[in-house]
């Protein structure tokens, strides 16, 4: 998880170590994630239907989200910046393709998200950090996408 992070104190909280500087910091880490994560994706593609061509989109956006991490970290932001920033880039993202989604798929993907996470576009940052979980673990969902509780071949 990203809270085992090398990170050094910085003037508005904690900053990611940059990289060469004593590990990988925050860039290393997360390409190796996304390496790791794009590996599992594809052992798993092998024994599932292949998704919906909306539903590739959006988890192929999902994915593309880590890219904004890495230019935010690039800039210096914080770890807490670049939750905050990326968690809002997902529910935007949740809004776009929810707009797009049929309506009895939409109506499965809100009462699931409703009844997980009391709120139609899924956990909030209120939701996750009264849950413990720490900045780095909401950037790391983030990027990753959910719903493998939802058949979208309906």
């Amino acid at each position: 998880m990203l809270e085992n992070l090398p990170v050094s104190p910085g003037g508005g909280g904690f900053k990611p170590k940059q990289p060469g500087k004593g590990g990988k910091g925050l860039l290393g880490w997360l390409l190796d994630k996304a390496k790791n994560f794009k590996d599992q994706i594809k052992s798993k593609n092998k024994a599932k239907p292949s998704l919906p061509p909306l539903r590739q989109q959006y988890e192929d956006e999902v994915r593309g989200l880590a890219n904004l991490v890495d230019e935010m970290y690039n800039e210096g932001h914080t770890i807490e910046q670049i939750a905050i920033k990326v968690h809002q880039a997902r529910r935007d993202l949740g809004i776009k393709y929810k707009d797009l989604t049929p309506p009895d798929l939409l109506k499965s993907i809100t009462e699931r998200n409703i009844r997980n996470y009391n709120d139609p576009l899924g956990p909030t940052l209120e939701w996750l950090r009264s849950r413990g979980k720490s900045w780095g673990d909401i950037i790391e969902s983030a990027v990753r996408p959910g719903g493998k509780d939802i058949d979208f071949n309906q």
